[in-house]
């Protein structure tokens, strides 16, 4: 489980780094704001309503193994718990899917 998430958000075509979430032991993360503008409120407005959530939907996509030719993709998912190991990544996963907001684990930043 990586223990940090760096957010950035894409703005005029960058990412702009926003924000870093630091994960505990037991899933509990701290939020660091650090784009003092309208974007961090938006980052704090979305992680207000990520970590009130009591579980988060993570989702992927695999290539179905029915079908031989490697068209179809299955849409998968899972409500991973604070504490999870997972839960980073699901945050990582709600965060861009439903806010515009890009997670990379701290040991790949």
């Amino acid at each position: 489980m990586p223990d940090k998430l760096k957010l950035t958000k894409n703005i005029n075509g960058q990412f702009v780094p926003v924000g870093e979430l630091t994960f505990g032991p037991k899933g509990q993360a701290t939020l660091t704001v650090l784009d003092k503008g309208p974007v961090g409120e938006q980052l704090r407005a979305a992680w207000k309503e990520v970590s009130a959530m009591p579980n988060v939907l993570m989702k992927w996509s695999e290539l179905d193994p029915a079908d031989k030719t490697g068209a179809t993709e299955l849409l998968k998912g899972k409500h991973v718990p604070k504490g999870d190991p997972d839960y980073p990544t699901a945050v990582a996963d709600i965060l861009s899917r439903n806010y515009g907001f890009f997670g990379t684990p701290s040991n790949l930043a």
